[in-house]
Formats: structure tokens, C-alpha cells, sequence
């Protein structure tokens, strides 16, 4: 019957056959099973020995409170007051409250079932498809009738079979305490749609990432899955030990945290902020985007969590096709990054304006949102830039496309053989555009020349970074794409690094910073003959990186045979 069910799912998805009969043995079932269900016990025992004692006087589980019979003068009865007296029923036994007991093993088994789903998940799949670029297999796979959505969906649902079994062994468990807390049963299944959804993008960003950095080899896998197990770790320490969120463009990243919505079924339960002390009820009350509390409602609020990874696995998705089909193809072509920064400049600027009105706090607020843009640019550098191969084709064959299709300001804006830096000033500038009118209205005048000037470095910067990378791009060598993505690490953080070790700081001694991507802090007090003087720096590099790349084009557009005729 288990069989016979396989080869069903084989006739539906062949990829997601062949991971499940590699996968589904009575060895690996019975030890999944078996771990699980020893992970439970041992949880429960933890929780079961947390109870009061017989000689116990506080626990955190009691329901007594302080009388206020101390002595003042002796004891202080602020720290009392925070403490649960235990007290007896009739029949000599604790009264106990139950409801918290399980709520904080449902929250205990949710954070758990969170970090293996993701970092596990994540890990097997990284880990499967560069063992199967390794062996050269995946290469036999884009030959066959494979599509693209069958190969990752049966990648997506088979390979990380096993930790699927050993999270729905513990649903009984987790179903059990999470009601018997009080939460309703509708939130427990939201909360499951969110845990369902957030898996599948960070499954889906790990199998796209596992396509992109194919020259890291062994520190592909562990790289990874250590930056996605710190960036997790983190944000479940600021959603768990957080009363409210910074109130800028950050807070944007606890929408891709599943454990957030956690807040909402701990609310559900109305057990009282005081008596918790964690997942605090409403930290995502004063959230807004462009001054709207999507947040508040916990329906409407998870309802834009899941919205918020659909848009992401959507945009991943495409990446994945486009790469399955041709392994050096750019993630995604010119067009649809003018539309991707579009997107994601207004939700950037959205929770950016959510909690100042001209106070002190917008400086800080504008210049977190200039550092995402910065970085996110700096993404659409890796994502949009060809390849050596890709460049010379297009150099060579120019001459051959129609007339009305070879004007050069034309190719350079929407062809993805050509090199990327006008595509990079363009949506730089799509950024720029909607982020000035929030420098020019809503920050304070006196910051205000600071942050159109350190947009304006931040501009010559992106473009000088873009174009030192196409050119390490266009190196003989098959580790360009490390060179270059090394290239633009030790860019990125060189400046920052001197001014760290001089102890330099930006308003004393600007100079480093103006090269950094955080300029707008030197700016404040800068001389303007320095600023020039950086500005004017920076556009004769890149001019001067641009004609060596016009003539590297020319080089790579010569053909073979002329080379060899002129030897």
C-alpha cells in the first residue's frame, strides 16, 4: 500500500519519486519516529519536573500572590510582587496554572519545530543540489522533459522528507498543549499556513542560492545555512524578548521570522503580559506601513505575513526557472528588476515613515532605509551582471541584429547580454526617485542637505562597484564569479574597516566614510571642498574602469580567426 502510494506520487512528480524511494526505507522511518518521540518525552519531562515541589514556596506555574505582610525595612516588596506564591487546595495539592504550563510547551515545541524545519530543511537541500552539480547530473536533468516547477517542487516536498515526519510525529503533542493553552484552533492552523509558507521560501531562496554560487564548492553548504541560522537566531531573540520594534525599515524583517505570528496566539490566550513574560502581546501593535496598522488584527496581520512570502517565493521562482533552464543566464533580466526595486522601494519607504513626523528620530530612520537600498542594489549587481561568455557573444554578434534593434542606449537598457551598469544607475535612480520626497518632507532641514549628498555618493559608489565588477567578470579564469563577488565584499567593508581601526570618527574624520556606504553620517560637518573632492574622485574612476571595459568589449568582440591570422 506505502508502495503503491509512491509510484501514485511518481505518475504526479517523477523528481519528488526518486527522492521519496531513496529516502522512505523502514530504517530511516523507524529512526525518525523513534528520535521524535524521545524529543517529546525529554520535553515534556523538562516541563513535567518545572512544577512546584512539595517544599516549594514560589514557582513560576502558582497562581498565589503577595499579601504584603513584610517588613519594608528587610525586604523589598516591588521584587515580591512579580514572584507566584504556592498555595494549596482542600485536598493538600497545588493549585496549579495549567494553561500556562502548556502554553509555554506549545511555544517550546513551536521554536523548535521552526529552526528544523528551515535550517535542516535548508541544509539538505543546499547540500542535494551541489552534491548533484558535483556529479554533473543536474546537467542530465535539464536535458530531459523535466520542467523547472516539477524538478524544484519534488525537490521542495522530497528531499527533506524525514524532517516533514519527524515535526507531523510531534503534532499531537503540539495540537494538544497549544488548545488546551486556550488558543484557538483557528489560530494553531494559521500559524501552521505561516510555518507552511515561510518554508517554502527559505527552501526555495536555498535551492536558488545553491544555482548562483556554484565556484564555493564545500563552503557553499555551510555558509549558507550559518547566515540563515544567524539571521534566524536573531530575529527570534528580538520577537521573543521585545515589548515593541525599532519603528524603521529593520522591523520589516520579522515579517520573514514564522515565529512572529507566535505573538498573536500567546495574545489569544488572555493570560496577561505580566504572567508570560515573553512574546509580548503588542510588540507588532505600533507597526505601520505608510502610517497603516496592518499589524493589529492578528488575522489581517497574518494574512500580510503570508502575502508577504508568496511575493518573495514569486520573484525567487522566477530566478529558479531562468537558472534550471541555462546555468550562466542572470536571475533575472533588465525589465523585471526595474519592477522588483519599484516593489521594493515602497515597502522599504512604507515602514520607514511608520513612527516620526520631522523629529530626531528620521535621520536615523532615512539613513537605515539609504543603507537597505545600498545593499539591495548591491544584490541586483550579482543578479543582473553577465557573464565573460555572455558579453563576447553579445560584442561579436552585435553587428548581426536588426537595425532598429542594435541602437547601443537601447541594448544597454533592456538586452541582458550586455553589461549591467546603465541597468544599475536605472534602478538606482527608480530608488532615488521614491526616496526623495521623504528626505525633502518628512526629515528635519538640517539633515536634509546630508542625506540628498550621501544619495548622491551612495549613486557614484553603486556605479563604480558595478563596473569593477563586470570587468572581474569578464576575467579568463573560472573563478571569476569569486573574484568578483570577493571584489565587491572587500569594496564594500574596506572603508569601514580603516575608520574602525584609526578610530576615526565620521564627523571628526570624514574621509573614509565618504567612500563607505554610509556617507550621510560624515556629511553633517564635512567641508564641501572634501565632498567634491570625493564625488569627483569617484566619477573619474568610473570613468576611467569604463573605457578599459569598452576596450576589454572590443577585445573580447574580435574573432578567433583574426587573432590567429595577426600572430
Amino acid at each position: 500500500m506505502f508502495n503503491q502510494t509512491i509510484d501514485q506520487l511518481g505518475d504526479w512528480n517523477a523528481q519528488l519519486y526518486r527522492e521519496l524511494k531513496g529516502k522512505l526505507n523502514q530504517k530511516n522511518l523507524t529512526i525518525t519516529i523513534i528520535f521524535s518521540l524521545i524529543v517529546q518525552g525529554f520535553i515534556y519531562l523538562v516541563y513535567q519536573n518545572s512544577l512546584p515541589l512539595p517544599f516549594s514556596e514560589t514557582n513560576r506555574y502558582c497562581l498565589g500572590k503577595f499579601s504584603g505582610n513584610i517588613d519594608p525595612e528587610y525586604y523589598d516588596p516591588e521584587y515580591y510582587k512579580g514572584l507566584n506564591f504556592c498555595v494549596k487546595n482542600g485536598l493538600g495539592k497545588f493549585i496549579i496554572n495549567w494553561p500556562v504550563w502548556h502554553l509555554d510547551i506549545f511555544v517550546c515545541l513551536s521554536i523548535i519545530s521552526i529552526f528544523t524545519l528551515i535550517i535542516a530543511g535548508s541544509y539538505l537541500l543546499i547540500a542535494d543540489l551541489t552534491k548533484e552539480e558535483e556529479k554533473g547530473t543536474l546537467n542530465f536533468i535539464r536535458l530531459s522533459p523535466e520542467t523547472a516547477k516539477g524538478f524544484f517542487v519534488g525537490k521542495i516536498l522530497g528531499v527533506p522528507i524525514l524532517i516533514y515526519l519527524l515535526i507531523l510525529a510531534g503534532l499531537p503533542l503540539h495540537l494538544i498543549t497549544g488548545l488546551n493553552a486556550h488558543i484557538p484552533l483557528i489560530l494553531i492552523l494559521s500559524f501552521y499556513a505561516v510555518l507552511i509558507a515561510s518554508c517554502t521560501f527559505f527552501y526555495s531562496l536555498s535551492l536558488l542560492y545553491s544555482l548562483t554560487f556554484s565556484e564555493l564548492v564545500g563552503l557553499k553548504i555551510w555558509l549558507g545555512t550559518g547566515i540563515l541560522f544567524f539571521s534566524m537566531y536573531l530575529l527570534a531573540i528580538i520577537t521573543f524578548d521585545t515589548e515593541s520594534l525599532i519603528g524603521n525599515t529593520l522591523d520589516w524583517s520579522i515579517m520573514f521570522y514564522p515565529g512572529t505570528v507566535l505573538t498573536y496566539l500567546v495574545k489569544s490566550t488572555n493570560l496577561g503580559d505580566a504572567t508570560i513574560n515573553y512574546l509580548h502581546p503588542n510588540m507588532l501593535a505600533n507597526v505601520t506601513w505608510f502610517r497603516l496598522p496592518l499589524w493589529t488584527n492578528s488575522f489581517t496581520g497574518i494574512g500580510f505575513i503570508i502575502v508577504n512570502y508568496l511575493v518573495g517565493i514569486y520573484w525567487i521562482g522566477i530566478g529558479l526557472t531562468r537558472r534550471f533552464y541555462n546555468s550562466n543566464a542572470q536571475i533575472l533580466t533588465k525589465k523585471q528588476s526595474y519592477l522588483l526595486t519599484v516593489i521594493f522601494s515602497f515597502v522599504t519607504l512604507g515602514f520607514s515613515v511608520q513612527s516620526f513626523d520631522n523629529s530626531h528620530n528620521s535621520f536615523g530612520n532615512l539613513s537605515v532605509l539609504l543603507i537597505l537600498n545600498f545593499v539591495f542594489c548591491l544584490g541586483l549587481i550579482i543578479i543582473l551582471s553577465p557573464q565573460r561568455q555572455t558579453l563576447q557573444d553579445w560584442s561579436r554578434y552585435r553587428h548581426q541584429t536588426p537595425r532598429k534593434q542594435r541602437h547601443l542606449l537601447t541594448q544597454l537598457i533592456w538586452n541582458d547580454n550586455t553589461p549591467s551598469t546603465l541597468a544599475i544607475a536605472i534602478n538606482w535612480l527608480i530608488v532615488s526617485l521614491i526616496t526623495l520626497p521623504a528626505i525633502f518632507f518628512i526629515s528635519q532641514e538640517k539633515h536634509r542637505f546630508a542625506l540628498f549628498l550621501g544619495l548622491l555618493l551612495q549613486f557614484t559608489l553603486i556605479i563604480l562597484f558595478t563596473t569593477i565588477t563586470q570587468l572581474l567578470l569578464t576575467l579568463k579564469t573560472k573563478k571569476r564569479n569569486l573574484f568578483a563577488l570577493s571584489g565587491l565584499v572587500i569594496m564594500l567593508f574596506s572603508p569601514l574597516i580603516v575608520g574602525l581601526i584609526f578610530n576615526s570618527e565620521p564627523t571628526e574624520n570624514p574621509l573614509m566614510w565618504l567612500f563607505s556606504l554610509v556617507p550621510m553620517l560624515a556629511l553633517e560637518k564635512c567641508p564641501i571642498p572634501l565632498f567634491f573632492t570625493s564625488f569627483i574622485s569617484q566619477i573619474m574612476a568610473i570613468a576611467l574602469l569604463n573605457l578599459q571595459m569598452t576596450k576589454k568589449l572590443q577585445q573580447l568582440g574580435e574573432s578567433t580567426s583574426k587573432a590567429l591570422l595577426e600572430q
